[in-house]
């Protein structure tokens, strides 16, 4: 959920540091976040140039971890 702080922080560092480390190594990998509740800011944490695709609320969580290879929670503070 997007409203919660330490989620919010944890997309945004993800999509924007984390991230395109991981595709300097991995070039073609893309990254799905999903969140319910998003602002037009956390919207527009989208960047195809570097495979981060900001999903929105999920309607099923079991049919979205089977379309994926890894699941992260990249958490730094909260809980």
């Amino acid at each position: 959920n997007w409203r919660h702080r330490p989620n919010r922080d944890a997309a945004k560092w993800l999509i924007q540091e984390v991230w395109p480390l991981v595709r300097k190594d991995l070039p073609d990998a893309l990254l799905n976040v999903y969140g319910a509740n998003q602002t037009p800011e956390d919207a527009a944490l989208h960047d195809v140039s570097i495979g981060a695709q900001v999903q929105g609320y999920c309607r099923s969580v079991p049919a979205a971890m089977q379309r994926h290879l890894l699941l992260v929670a990249p958490l730094r503070y909260g809980a």
